[in-house]
């Protein structure tokens, strides 16, 4: 099981996480992971002196003995006492002693013992992250929210790395744009240093540029994941584009021209192939979009188009002439749209 970022704080402060024999924390804020490991045993009311009821192990020791996480998580305690197992590494570390965990039986085998386990570098990319998650005795919690000192430190860091210099607005908005997300953070920073400060200078319109530049990539792939049929994955970008302040009605303009995009080629295509309307198209399809676009061609009838742009046209008039929309119709409409058939 893999919670969101919304869910964890309930997570935490109910007693649903007794329900797992594994807890595995990951992501770049060691500092929200430590504060979670730390409310969830004084919730478990755990005595950190006792030698067998708490252990904590680095990751260089499962490391050297892979067979040394699962052989602690399973013995048992003559007292029939609660077991309680930190671990705190990087992935590369963890990840040949936590593969045992999630094989068929293993949770028999924990009886009443925890596992907390804290990967100092894992993304949501992460293979052993998928296997834990399927896990009915595991549950995979993401912690990318930091504080502000931690995101400032980082940014110092980084800009000295890169020999650049910055001042309180640039930094700020660079705190702002991350959310509380050292992950975010990490990347913007990234696309920064590719489009190189000019005079080493870090200002604000380099940072807006680079953020523009994202925002623009996420509201492409949530439209080809809408006319593609793909709700989950289109109701979570949705999320990520209002959670940047993407206007509704940008949102809704960018699916009316993508639907207009797709009457143009199946128009050229009733006097040609759709390959070669494809080809002829302008302005010109980028060619890794080309497959997906094809798929789209032909999942929506001409009918199913023309009804859909119209819906889409006419929530963009309300939208602008009301100057008010609402979130939740919104989601419901673009789900109802990613779903047609």
């Amino acid at each position: 099981m893999k919670l969101t970022a919304r869910q964890v704080s309930g997570f935490i402060a109910k007693k649903s996480w007794r329900d797992y024999s594994v807890l595995v924390f990951y992501g770049h804020a060691e500092d929200s992971m430590r504060q979670y490991c730390a409310k969830i045993l004084q919730n478990a009311d755990i005595d950190q002196k006792d030698a067998f009821q708490y252990l904590r192990l680095d990751g260089k020791e499962v490391q050297s003995d892979p067979k040394l996480l699962s052989y602690e998580a399973s013995s048992s305690s003559l007292t029939g006492q609660d077991r309680w197992i930190v671990v705190q590494g990087k992935v590369t570390e963890i990840e040949s002693g936590l593969k045992p965990l999630y094989s068929t039986g293993m949770a028999k085998r924990f009886g009443n013992n925890h596992l907390i386990i804290i990967l100092e570098d894992a993304t949501t990319k992460a293979a052993l992250l998928k296997h834990c998650g399927n896990c009915d005795w595991m549950v995979t919690i993401p912690c990318y929210e930091t504080s502000i000192d931690t995101l400032q430190e980082y940014i110092a860091t980084f800009c000295k790395e890169q020999n650049w210099t910055y001042d309180f607005e640039a930094e700020d908005m660079l705190v702002n744009l991350a959310a509380n997300n050292l992950d975010v953070l990490s990347h913007l920073l990234g696309k920064i240093a590719l489009y190189q400060p000019e005079n080493n200078r870090l200002d604000q319109d380099t940072i807006a540029a680079c953020a523009e530049q994202d925002q623009q990539q996420s509201l492409q792939d949530f439209t080809l994941a809408t006319f593609s049929g793909k709700p989950q994955k289109a109701d979570a970008l949705l999320r990520g584009l209002l959670e940047q302040k993407t206007s509704a009605v940008a949102i809704l303009r960018n699916l009316s021209m993508h639907c207009m995009k797709l009457l143009r080629l199946k128009s050229l295509a009733a006097e040609n192939s759709l390959d070669q309307a494809m080809k002829l198209h302008q302005p010109p399809i980028f060619f890794k979009q080309i497959p997906e676009i094809r798929n789209q061609c032909q999942r929506w009838s001409n009918q199913q188009l023309a009804e859909s742009l119209k819906t889409l046209l006419d929530q963009e008039v309300l939208m602008k002439s009301t100057g008010f929309h609402d979130i939740v119709l919104l989601r419901q409409f673009i789900l109802r749209l990613a779903k047609t058939r």
